[in-house]
């Protein structure tokens, strides 16, 4: 497959999503968009370079901001409205004075029209004075289909794949989370530096390596939702909604990191990390009324004495010890 055929493809899906994006929002049906934000956060990253992940997942309905890299310090609105006035009321919300402090930079992406005038305009009233150049921050469909054609054949073949993965529509499914299945953009340094900063906070020694229970081999998936999540307390919505739904799809990138050889040293200390906060766990767990709030208090703990670390990855690795048997009840 030649990379015009690539672009062929790529360019037919975005211009197809768009087109539905607009269809629906004329019916007042938003749930594309919404899944639509998570999907544009991983094109843009592979388009872009960009480190952004949906920060709506964790802090929920953030004025102004779905998507956020805090690698190069931009806050992004992801609508289909793509107008003066729903771009100055995104630059007027509170939210974007404690990022604009920060160094951070305001993009908008239109997903469903051309946005081509707005990025002529000069003068958008903008009170907190964040960054913000229309020619340069304004993106639609058209400016990331230009910079799709520039695209190197490794780069261009990433991303047919990610685009062909994210559109294929089971016929027997009608729910658009299924057919919009993202996973998270976790790459080695994110996995290094999560490691890292969790060895830290739990002052682990990294020459030490403690035994796991041999039965988090054999725990078969079936037993986790029948059994686990009853010995644990942890309500299934919770498990639906944020472990399967949300960290699943990323388990396997972290079980083949773990795995290869070459990260063996990293390897200990993630196994080092689980068993120390299974233990914390076993020792305060009256203190929780379920396992959300254990997983709460967890995040907020490595969060507040990392405030630079990938909060969203912080859930992923806490869910995937949980799902993999290192952290909770078994028995």
């Amino acid at each position: 497959m030649n990379s015009q055929t690539y672009f062929n493809y790529i360019e037919e899906k975005i211009d197809l999503l768009a087109v539905r994006i607009t269809a629906r929002s004329r019916l007042n049906i938003l749930d594309l968009n919404i899944h639509s934000e998570g999907f544009y956060a991983q094109l843009l990253n592979i388009v872009y370079d960009w480190n952004l992940f949906n920060d709506n997942e964790f802090q929920q309905n953030v004025e102004a901001i779905d998507l956020i890299d805090h690698t190069n310090r931009y806050v992004v609105q992801v609508s289909s409205t793509s107008t003066r006035q729903k771009i100055e009321s995104s630059l007027d919300k509170d939210s974007i004075l404690q990022h604009k402090n920060n160094g951070y930079r305001f993009k908008f992406i239109s997903i469903s029209r051309d946005a081509d005038n707005l990025k002529k305009i000069d003068n958008f009233k903008n009170p907190h004075s964040i960054t913000f150049e229309p020619e340069k921050d304004i993106i639609d469909k058209n400016s990331i289909l230009k910079k799709v054609v520039g695209l190197n054949p490794d780069k261009l073949n990433a991303l047919y794949v990610f685009i062909e993965k994210n559109f294929e529509v089971i016929p027997s499914k009608t729910d658009v989370s299924e057919v919009f299945s993202i996973p998270l953009n976790i790459n080695e340094r994110d996995m290094k530096e999560i490691i890292d900063q969790f060895k830290q906070q739990f002052r682990l020694n990294p020459l030490e390596r403690f035994a796991l229970d041999s039965e988090s081999e054999t725990f078969e998936h079936v037993d986790k939702e029948k059994r686990k999540n009853k010995l644990n307390n942890l309500s299934q919505s919770y498990y639906e909604n944020n472990i399967k739904r949300r960290s699943l799809q990323s388990f396997t990138k972290i079980d083949a990191f773990l795995k290869d050889p070459i990260n063996e040293e990293l390897a200990y200390s993630y196994e080092n990390i689980a068993a120390e906060i299974a233990n914390k766990i076993e020792v305060d767990i009256d203190r929780f009324e379920n396992f959300q709030k254990v997983f709460v208090y967890l995040y907020d703990y490595i969060i507040e004495r990392s405030p630079t670390i990938k909060k969203h990855l912080v859930w992923v690795f806490l869910h995937h010890m949980y799902f993999n048997c290192d952290i909770g009840k078994l028995a």
